[in-house]
């Protein structure tokens, strides 16, 4: 089986600025960042968010809005923003990894 490579992420937990960095392509790894079952938002052409799929019902901090669809959607719990490859999900574009993380947002 061959080993899925590891992906550059911006990470915002709720009541801190965002990170950058470098996590397993995996859902377990998702799964452990978000803190359980995960949801995948797209937010634009080139990037998702992952998020955690009962985050609010769960009782999670409030993290951000995000901009979905033209509307702003409240996030709870934390938040991993990543780019995508098809049907997966990869590195952040290049001139969103330049940005600083703060400003992905």
């Amino acid at each position: 089986m061959k080993k899925r490579e590891a992906i550059t992420v911006s990470i915002k937990q709720p009541g801190e600025p965002a990170t950058l960095a470098m996590i397993p392509n995996e859902l377990q790894a998702l799964q452990d960042i978000v803190q359980g079952h995960i949801d995948i938002i797209r937010i634009d052409s080139e990037r998702v968010i992952v998020i955690n799929e009962g985050g609010r019902l769960n009782g999670m901090q409030y993290n951000c809005d995000v901009a979905v669809g033209g509307y702003l959607t409240p996030i709870y719990g934390p938040i991993i923003m990543c780019g995508v490859n098809g049907e997966g999900l990869a590195s952040l574009p290049e001139e969103q990894e330049k940005k600083t993380p703060s400003t992905a947002w």
